[in-house]
């Protein structure tokens, strides 16, 4: 693309008039600027790809992690850490 494009920028040099090709130099930006945004929109889809698979992994609960207690309800060692009046309506 950058050789074409400095052929076209440059042929008054080979015709010997100044000549210039209008349009060129904007296409071929728009082209690469195209096909930049094609190459981040593939990265964005596999990066979304792999947060989701991610996800996936991480909202699976493994039961072997826990373990079961048998807790007895005892009168003393409670602290009261906040008390709030709620008023319903």
């Amino acid at each position: 693309m950058a050789v074409g494009s400095a052929v076209l920028n440059n042929i008054g040099l080979i015709f010997g008039k100044k000549r210039s090709v209008t349009g060129v130099s904007s296409v071929l930006t728009k082209n690469r600027m195209e096909d930049n945004a094609e190459a981040r929109l593939e990265q964005l889809r596999a990066d979304v790809a792999a947060l989701e698979i991610q996800l996936a992994q991480a909202t699976e609960v493994d039961p072997a992690r826990f373990e079961e207690l048998n807790v007895a309800p005892v009168r003393g060692g409670v602290t009261l850490l906040r008390e709030d009046l709620v008023w319903v309506y």
